[in-house]
């Protein structure tokens, strides 16, 4: 079962990253979301910025999400779509994320952790 994009290039530094991925029509997301039309949900897309920043932009995983702003969801993502995941640490505790392909913005929003002593 596959539940992560393939990743095909990764650029990034400490403070942002630009993932190409691939989404793959296998992805368990894609199943019974939709049967006729199978569509990524924006609760994953939520969840594959949050793992990402954890990953590359060094989020500790004992800080919890304490909210999400901004939170738009512009066009749909389907299966085989090559997109960019761009995030960027804008402070200790808040990540910027977007959606983008040549189709344009898909979605975007901002995350907000819960800093733990």
């Amino acid at each position: 079962m596959t539940i992560l994009p393939e990743i095909l290039s990764q650029q990034c530094s400490d403070s942002s990253c630009i993932l190409q991925l691939r989404l793959q029509p296998e992805l368990y997301y894609f199943q019974g979301h939709f049967p006729d039309m199978p569509v990524l949900p924006g609760v994953v897309q939520v969840d594959w910025a949050v793992a990402f920043s954890r990953q590359y932009l060094h989020i500790p995983q004992n800080w919890p999400v304490a909210q999400l702003e901004v939170l738009k969801f512009q066009q749909l993502l389907l299966p085989n779509m090559q997109v960019e995941l761009a995030l960027q640490r804008k402070s200790t505790d808040k990540c910027l994320f977007s959606y983008q392909s040549s189709q344009g913005q898909h979605a975007s929003g901002r995350i907000l952790f819960k800093v733990s002593a």
